[in-house]
């Protein structure tokens, strides 16, 4: 994949080093950006009975060993990028060291990094199915549900419900230009709310436009009768 392709210009593991934290608790040069942080954060006394409590008052600190220090995701890309897929073109996604970075353990994921999974299972999991499966899916990238959900600067409760719909189709319907989403089987939509990721699935969404049509046609009824 890409991502493997990159990988290959990782150099070979390091072994093990061993630093010198002075007492101004700066770590000599060639530490990794986030060991670097973790030996600023710690001194180790020189009795080596531990680290010191935050404040106490320090002596020169031991020699300490890292085993395997690695800089970080950023900085061993830095310099690189990646467009996927490899031609551009519409819909393509940039990934740069920092999204990379998004990956590491105890990290967020981003919108970049999210649009590149999206993008991959569009291209290469559905790639070997005949073009008739293919065509039963569609895929909108993270700004999509965002885009949708944006508030407008009405006050609350003064529009109607059928009204914000409205508005909010108004703000994406370019979005779908020359697709026809009611013919697709599932509809995928990522969502980030509240520092979370989900995935929503529309499924056979035709159905719904169905629905919409009995719901409109009894709510006419009622009216001519009247």
């Amino acid at each position: 994949s890409a991502f493997a392709a990159i990988l290959l210009l990782l150099p070979p593991q390091n072994a093990p080093i061993t630093i010198d934290s002075d007492d101004d608790g700066r770590p000599e040069l060639g530490l990794g950006a986030a060991a670097a942080a973790d030996v600023k954060a710690m001194s180790l006394s020189s009795d080596g009975e531990g680290p010191c409590r935050a404040g106490a008052r320090r002596r020169r600190s031991s020699r300490v060993e890292l085993l395997d220090p690695e800089p970080g995701t950023a900085a061993k890309f830095a310099g690189l990028g990646m467009v996927y897929p490899a031609e551009g073109g519409r819909g393509a996604v940039l990934v740069t060291p920092d999204d990379l970075a998004r990956l590491d353990s105890g990290e967020f994921l981003n919108d970049t990094i999210i649009d590149f999974y999206i993008k991959w299972v569009e291209l290469e999991v559905l790639s070997a199915a005949p073009e008739a499966v293919r065509n039963r899916f569609h895929f909108f990238n993270s700004f999509f549900y965002k885009k949708l959900s944006e508030k407008g600067s009405e006050a609350p409760g003064r529009a109607l419900r059928v009204a914000k719909a409205r508005r909010a189709h108004d703000r994406v319907k370019t979005w779908t230009k020359g697709v026809d989403i009611f013919s697709k089987d599932f509809l995928f939509v990522p969502i980030h709310d509240a520092l979370h990721w989900s995935l929503a699935v529309i499924c056979h969404p035709a159905l719904i436009e169905q629905q919409m049509q009995r719901l409109q046609q009894q709510q006419q009824v009622p009216a001519a009768e009247a």
